[in-house]
């Protein structure tokens, strides 16, 4: 009975468009005044938008990785870190400098960097599961310009184009399950 009410609790806020995330994505900052505002952190939002210039080039997602590992800058957990930000994403980083491919993928599809709030990205089955699954990125709600951007639209819908384009369909029209994951020589 209290999962129930905790869920529709958070569907309500959800369909309002306040963001359900706890913590903003990397290049936001929560406002200090308003902590459901996210405001853009300068200092990371610069990666952000080299992330996308890269994409725009040619650049794959793990040629970025590299290229930031290269240079040596923090990945997004260092950087929370570093700034005493709790970081809530993916852990598979072995040292603060060392960008996981993971890591950039996940950046360029994320919409909120366009300025839009996305929310019910994830689901889980029942409370007694703790395992988060992934929606279709058709399900999710997303409410535009909630936010300051941090690249324009027009960037972020060609970085989709060209992400979208990378990926090898079959005769039938469908995406193979291990497309992208595996290379012929």
């Amino acid at each position: 009975d209290t999962s129930r009410k905790i869920r529709a609790v958070f569907n309500a806020k959800g369909k309002s468009g306040k963001p359900l995330s706890n913590h903003p994505p990397y290049g936001y900052m929560r406002d200090l005044e308003d902590g459901q505002r996210w405001i853009i952190d300068e200092e990371a939002a610069v990666n952000v938008r080299e992330a996308f210039h890269m994409c725009m080039q040619g650049f794959g997602p793990s040629q970025i990785a590299n290229a930031f590992t290269e240079r040596h800058i923090l990945t997004p957990k260092a950087y929370a870190k570093s700034k005493g930000r709790k970081y809530c994403g993916r852990s598979e980083i072995i040292d603060d400098y060392t960008w996981a491919t993971a890591t950039v993928f996940h950046m360029l599809s994320r919409p909120e960097y366009a300025g839009h709030t996305a929310n019910f990205k994830t689901y889980r089955k029942s409370f007694k599961n703790k395992k988060m699954l992934m929606r279709d990125p058709s399900e999710w709600v997303i409410f535009e310009n909630t936010h300051e951007a941090i690249i324009d639209q027009e960037t972020y819908d060609t970085v989709q184009r060209i992400r979208d384009g990378r990926r090898r369909w079959t005769p039938m029209g469908e995406m193979p399950i291990l497309s992208g994951m595996m290379f012929c020589a």
